[in-house]
Formats: structure tokens, sequence, C-alpha cells
């Protein structure tokens, strides 16, 4: 088949939602004609033609309602002219893969398939206080074109998520996760196929031959610092779990700058600067060494849609706590890990430090789950098998795709 390959993200060495569109386009171009549609910068997955599509200045992980626009606009132009000149098959709308961004590529009348999509609930209203710290302001007066314009934007692209006619027009919709499938209108579920959102390159985050032994256990949290990755509710337990084992937390990732300071302004408060250590974004080839030094791997989050970043640490043998949500919930299985429900933020805190504790106490429980995560991420979130799958998928269509 000619499939055209829209992922506005496609940049392995990126990682997260990037390395997605990367894998799931270098998959489709082992058997099939792949263009890729995506914005810089990006890699070119081997078999495959890459075409630049500038969505802007943004974020690959959240992608705001200007960069969507420019890039959909943009793509709708080229793709129209590729059309033209090679006929595709399909549009395979990639990445974004979150099910609330709309795409513009049905209008292109080229069959149409969208996923893997990934969603997730809102948690209990008692969050809402942490969900609405401070982030960093616009740097445009209230009343600059820019913002004018980028709030018509937001407006239109929430009008059009709500109609969700980006699902109602795709042939197939690939769901990436259960909680995706449950917020596909009920109508529409007979169009989902489910396949696996993301894997993880088990060769590269491995295991240590032996995890260091020290007095002072050591926690990681991998991620930007931004509200709703709960890290405000993370230092709270780890200021309950201090008081009862040695502990260091290692916060390794970039940041908004405001969130940020109110976060070093509550580790004074909370007595804890001797314990955490908030350290800048890495480069993803440097990530394994964090995990393999880690003792417990620590996923507070409020409302992800997924967390590859906790694959990598489970791949590396990393015992994990993490928020009984969306993609968190269904990445860690019973025996994997250590999950901890959203009921209220005091039940919340309290329940993680103590899970804190428990690890912190036993060597043997951390070396035990570390080991089960392993396993289980091999076997179920491996990019060979996803590929496979999607390969197996596109096979099915046997030319009825409309």
């Amino acid at each position: 088949m000619r499939i055209l390959v829209s992922a506005l993200s496609c940049n392995a060495e990126v990682g997260s939602e990037a390395l997605v569109g990367y894998s799931y386009a270098t998959a489709l171009a082992r058997q099939h004609e792949v263009t890729i549609l995506t914005s810089p910068p990006a890699q070119v997955p081997a078999g495959a033609k890459l075409i630049l599509c500038d969505a802007g200045p943004c974020s690959f992980n959240e992608i705001g309602p200007m960069p969507l626009s420019r890039f959909e606009l943009r793509q709708i132009y080229l793709a129209k002219k590729l059309h033209r000149q090679q006929r595709f098959d399909c549009i395979h709308r990639v990445t974004p893969s979150a099910i609330q961004l709309p795409t513009l590529t049905p209008l292109l009348g080229i069959p149409y398939i969208v996923g893997p999509l990934i969603a997730a609930d809102r948690p209990p209203a008692s969050f809402d206080l942490f969900l609405k710290r401070p982030v960093t302001a616009p740097d445009k007066m209230r009343f600059h074109p820019q913002r004018l314009i980028s709030g018509i934007t937001r407006r239109v692209t929430d009008q059009v998520s709500r109609s969700q006619w980006h699902l109602r027009k795709a042939a197939r919709i690939i769901v990436g996760t259960e909680c995706a499938r449950r917020q596909v209108p009920e109508p529409l579920r007979d169009k989902c196929v489910s396949i696996p959102y993301a894997g993880v390159e088990h060769e590269r985050f491995l295991p240590p031959a032996q995890r260091p032994a020290r007095s002072k256990v050591r926690l990681l949290f991998v991620g930007r610092l931004i509200p709703y990755k709960g890290v405000e509710l993370l230092l709270h337990a780890v200021a309950l779990a201090a008081k009862k084992c040695e502990l260091e937390l290692n916060l390794v990732g970039d940041s908004d700058s405001a969130f940020k300071t109110f976060c070093a302004m509550l580790v004074a408060e909370l007595g804890l600067k001797q314990v955490v250590n908030f350290i800048p974004q890495v480069p993803r080839a440097e990530l394994p060494h964090f995990y393999q030094d880690a003792d417990i791997f620590c996923f507070p989050t409020l409302c992800d849609t997924y967390g590859i970043a906790l694959l990598e640490a489970m791949s590396a043998g990393c015992a994990a706590i993490v928020s009984d949500v969306a993609g968190a919930a269904e990445i860690v299985p019973p025996g994997t890990g250590i999950k901890v429900p959203l009921k209220d933020p005091e039940q919340y805190i309290h329940d993680y430090a103590e899970a804190i504790v428990r690890l912190a106490g036993n060597a043997n429980l951390r070396a035990q789950l570390g080991v089960a995560a392993r396993r289980h991420v091999v076997r179920n979130h491996d990019w060979e098998n996803i590929g496979q799958e999607l390969l197996k998928f596109y096979q099915s269509l046997s030319g009825s795709i409309q």
C-alpha cells in the first residue's frame, strides 16, 4: 500500500510521543511505501520518505492549539500536492496521539486511520488544587494579537474536538490503551482495534548486574516538572517517608520555571534540601544510567495518558510506585509494582509514603518487583511485536478500508 503517515513528532532520540511516531512509521515502512509528514527535529525511518511540515516552536509532549493548527493547515496543502503525484491508498494519523486532539486529514478524501490513541480520566475534584499550581505566564500582554489568535484557535480546536469529527470520519481507530477505548463513543467502537501504544528498547534499558548498596535508598522521578505529573504530592510523601527511613530523591527532567520555583520553595518548607536533587533534562542516551542507579522509580501522576519513562524504568528492573490511573495503571499489572489509588490528596500522600517505606526497608521485595517488571515489559511492550501487530492489522484490511 501507499501510506501517507501524519506524525507531527517522529524522532526516536527525543523519546516519548516522538518515539511512538518514529516506531510506528518504521514498522509500516517494512512492507509498505510510506511517506511521512512531520515537524522538525525529525528522524527518517529506514525505507520511508520524510517530508518536513514545520509546526513551529512547540513541545512534542504538550501540543498546543497554535502549533497543531500550523501543522494541520500546512499538512493539508502538502498532502494534496503529494496525493496528486502518487495517489495514496490511505492516510494514517499517528501523532499526536491524545484522543482529544483533532486532525483535518479527513478533508483530503483519502481513507483515514487514526491511532494509537491514548487518554486519561480526570482525577477526583479534591486534586484540582494541585492541578492549578503556578506555571509560567505568557510573555505577551493580554490583548496582544498573538494571544488573541491563540485564544480563538484554542476555542475552535476545542469545538472540533468535542464534535469528535476526527473519530467519526476514521475508517479504523487504533486504541493504544483500554482507557482510550472507553472514551471512544460507543457507536464507533466497532471500528476500534487494540495495539499497544508504546514499547521500549530492552537492549538499551537494561537492569544493572547489581544495584549499588548504600545507606540511603535512592528514589527517581523522570519527566517534566509540571503540576499534573504529581511532583508536589510526591514531595509531601517523601517528607513523611523520610521520618522513617533514609532517602534521596532525584528529579530528572525539564521544568516549567514558575512551577520549579514553587517546588523548590516546598522542598525548603518540608525540610528536604538534603534529600531532593533537581537535575536538568539529560539526553535520552544517558537515562539508562539513572534507572540503573535508582532503587525505586516514582510515577505519581494525576492524569498522564501513558508513561514511557515508566516503561524504561521497568525495563531497567526498577521497583516502581505509580498512581493507579489511566496508562500507568494498565502498564503495571499486579506483582510488577505498587499502585496507589487516587481517592483524595491526604490518602494518596499517606499511602504513597507507606509504599516508599515498605520498599525502602525490603531490598528483596524491590528486587522481586524489578525482575517481574522487566519480564512483563519485555513480553508485552516490545517494539518488534508491536510492529508485527500493526502490519497484521494492515493485512486484515484486505481492500475493505473506506
